[in-house]
């Protein structure tokens, strides 16, 4: 006795879903980091959030600014991204979640993880002359502007 499978496909569901997902996703690009010119501070001459995190980052040696690679450390630490964007894909297919809102889950989770870094990543000491200017010896955080910073968006 043989059994025969009989699947069927309906190409007009799967070329709209085609149509859907290539559309959500070239559409769309998730950027985590610091936007705006938010200043550090009061000052005039202040640099913007965006400009110290970069600094911060890949340093300045010319400043005697060694790198923080707070944004590659979070990424080494959490390498889960583009595993949950896959999972999370899946729950888009089914109709259960929209697409857009699996992106803010991601970048709400990304910000999140850059913030734990910022305050809990390896990097190298304070100079003494830091320390004394800060009155602390915790790298990346001075008034914490850095930090508060950190966020996500979404480009159409």
């Amino acid at each position: 006795m043989t059994a025969k499978l009989d699947i069927k496909i309906n190409d007009k569901l799967l070329k709209d879903l085609e149509k859907t997902l290539k559309g959500a996703i070239n559409t769309r690009a998730l950027k985590v980091g610091f936007f705006g010119g938010e200043k550090n501070d009061d000052k005039e001459n202040s640099p913007t959030i965006a400009a110290i995190a970069r600094a911060n980052e890949f340093g300045v040696p010319e400043r005697n600014i060694p790198a923080r690679p707070f944004m590659q450390q979070t990424l080494e630490a959490h390498g889960f991204y583009k595993r949950s964007l896959a999972i999370r894909l899946g729950r888009v297919i089914r109709g259960t979640r929209s697409f857009d809102g699996q992106l803010i889950a991601i970048g709400e989770k990304m910000a999140s993880d850059i913030k734990t870094t910022i305050t809990n990543g390896n990097f190298a000491t304070n100079a003494p002359s830091t320390i004394a200017k800060k009155g602390s010896d915790k790298p990346l955080i001075d008034f914490g502007n850095m930090r508060a910073n950190v966020s996500y968006e979404i480009e159409l």
